[in-house]
């Protein structure tokens, strides 16, 4: 969960969110209730980990229970000359916990047409 702005929106309104990190530090310090993006307060972020409306792991089996999943890639801090291809994980072990029905969404931050799908 390079960047949970939009999770923490969808917590606010009433959703589950769980993220899925592989930075132990970053699902550490959100489970904690803490927030390390300079515009979302602590605060906001304890709210939801305490009403258990959003939680990190790094287990992508949470996903076979998830009805929209939104995959957020932090492209600019890959080395530029390694090709990018942040839907890689997709056709990998992992997707065995997608399922027909679920909707995707791909947020990125680099350049549209920078990435090979």
């Amino acid at each position: 969960m390079s960047d949970y702005r939009l999770a923490v929106e969808f917590g606010r309104v009433g959703f589950k969110v769980v993220g899925i990190d592989i930075n132990p530090n970053k699902m550490k310090i959100l489970n904690a209730g803490k927030s390390d993006v300079d515009d979302i307060k602590d605060s906001q972020v304890k709210e939801l980990v305490d009403q258990k409306r959003l939680r990190t792991t790094a287990d992508f089996s949470v996903l076979k229970d998830a009805d929209c999943i939104s995959i957020c890639v932090r492209l600019h801090s890959i080395k530029p000359k390694i090709p990018m291809y942040p839907t890689s994980w997709l056709p990998s072990p992992k997707s065995r916990y997608l399922r027909p029905g679920q909707l995707v969404i791909l947020e990125s931050t680099t350049y549209p047409g920078t990435t090979k799908s």
